[in-house]
């Protein structure tokens, strides 16, 4: 698995060189720089100068100016580099080179970013299981896009937003399918952190993916889960909005009170000319006002016949696979005591039967694990729980998991001992246990006749062990809990 990834990405990194000496290789034979006589010579290049070189001085120890003469008629250094530079962090790479060296690093990173474009798209692809040979088109085709080739030489950091989407859909992914927070949150905080209009132009494309996803991705829908998880994603917006602040509230701050912010204009419509140029820039690469460049690449137009016969094709094969119980992701055919797992796009992994093996309906009395790369298989008399994303066996237990009072957990067994497993698939107790019990608030496991009370949040409650336990019946009331209790003598006591 691991090697076919690399292969890809090298793959990716031969095309991406051979397209970019096509389209760069005449800049540097004819002695030109990226420095676009624009905004890039006026503006970007000075800025990439000035700030790499201030920093090189704060690291030689000879300070930092926070204010300068030379930016308008005097300016806030943090407040207008942030907006351009500060954020960026391929800009660093120049601290390595000498200040003679500047314009080509300047050039080179211009190409650096549009590299990481297709390998943040890439990331996308593999996240969703989407085949290499998809995967390396799909990467191509958005790195090459007209916003790119029209956008990376007059503004740089305009290609930084092409880089963090990808990523940022894999974190609203990784929150949904996964209860993961922390990749989320470490991409609000660079998205904010490197220019707060795309930050905001990249939460509203990902508040619709993530609606999007969550309507035809998620099996169980309740208005409370999703108000959980709206809390979830805006306590990740939270965290990275306190971490950015340092960068993004000055930049707001000065963004705010500019002279030459005319407030009579944010309606928060364009004008119709704007929606016109919408239209045409789908397919024409030409500067129109507001920016609006869409650029779809000529290559996607040729697709287009395709992907429509493709569809009758692909609607067909899929009718030949079996739905997977509470799954959305994979169907199963089984043939020759071997199951092909099928997710929409191709085969993805095949299951060897070791004898007899089957995917069974739900059980009344089954827990359901909702991780869908987790596929329930009774093979040779055991329950087992193959992982597709690791493609291999990762759990093998005498039985289903059964339901409990709390419904966040299950019981399970495994050579007649139990433990228990949560709806993720994750172990809350190994199965070393003669027996488990489970209220709604309440753990009780009982080994080699000895008693353990654990909360919901599986923290052990006293240390005091009731001893010689053979049976045990819990009862939660009036928030209080009951154990029934019947030794080996049989004698009963609560």
């Amino acid at each position: 698995m691991k090697k076919k990834k690399v292969k890809l990405f090298i793959c990716y990194t031969i095309i991406f060189t051979i397209i970019s000496l096509i389209i760069f290789y005449p800049f540097y034979s004819n002695g030109r720089s990226l420095i676009l006589d624009d905004d890039g010579s006026r503006q970007h290049y000075i800025i990439f100068c000035d700030y790499i070189s201030s920093l090189k001085n704060f690291l030689l120890g000879n300070g930092f100016s926070t204010f300068k003469w030379s930016i308008g008629l005097g300016e806030n250094v943090i407040a207008q580099y942030a907006y351009y530079i500060i954020g960026d962090v391929f800009a660093y790479i120049g601290l390595l080179f000498p200040k003679s060296a500047y314009p080509f690093v300047y050039s080179f990173l211009i190409i650096v970013r549009i590299f990481f474009v297709g390998i943040s798209m890439l990331c996308y692809c593999k996240y969703k299981n989407v085949s290499n040979y998809k995967s390396l088109l799909s990467a191509i085709i958005y790195t090459f896009c007209s916003f790119i080739i029209f956008a990376s030489a007059r503004h740089p950091y305009f290609t930084n937003p092409m880089i963090l989407f990808p990523l940022l859909m894999i974190g609203v992914e990784k929150l949904i399918r996964e209860d993961k927070k922390v990749f989320l949150t470490v991409i609000f905080f660079f998205c904010l952190l490197s220019n707060f209009y795309f930050s905001y132009i990249m939460f509203v494309m990902g508040i619709l993916y993530a609606l999007v996803m969550y309507i035809f991705d998620v099996k169980q829908k309740s208005i409370k889960e999703f108000f959980i998880l709206v809390l979830k994603a805006f306590i990740c917006f939270a965290i990275a909005f306190l971490m950015a602040s340092y960068l993004l509230i000055p930049v707001v701050y000065t963004f705010l009170n500019m002279t030459s912010l005319n407030r009579n204009t944010l309606t928060g419509l364009y004008p119709i000319q704007y929606y016109y140029d919408f239209i045409r820039t789908f397919t024409i690469v030409k500067s129109y006002d507001f920016w609006t460049q869409i650029g779809v690449s000529s290559l996607v137009i040729i697709l287009i016949p395709i992907i429509f016969k493709n569809y009758k094709e692909h609607k067909k094969e899929l009718s030949t696979y079996t739905t997977i119980p509470n799954n959305k992701t994979y169907r199963y055919k089984l043939t020759d005591n071997k199951i092909d797992f099928y997710d929409g796009k191709g085969i993805v992994d095949t299951y060897t039967c070791i004898s007899n093996c089957s995917i069974d309906k739900e059980k009344k009395d089954q827990f359901i694990i909702e991780y869908d790369s987790f596929i329930p298989i009774n093979d040779n008399n055991k329950y087992v729980i193959y992982n597709i994303d690791i493609k291999a066996t990762y759990y093998t237990f005498d039985t289903y998991p059964e339901k409990t009072d709390n419904e966040k957990i299950g019981i399970i067994t495994k050579d007649k001992k139990k433990g228990l497993i949560n709806k993720k698939g994750g172990l809350v107790q190994n199965t070393e246990f003669d027996d488990i019990e489970v209220t709604e608030n309440y753990i009780i496991t009982i080994k080699n006749g000895t008693a353990n009370i654990y909360n919901k949040f599986n923290s052990k409650l006293t240390n005091n062990e009731i001893n010689n336990i053979e049976e045990i019946l819990p009862l939660e009331k009036d928030d209080k809990l009951y154990l029934y209790l019947t030794n080996k003598n049989n004698e009963k006591s609560v």
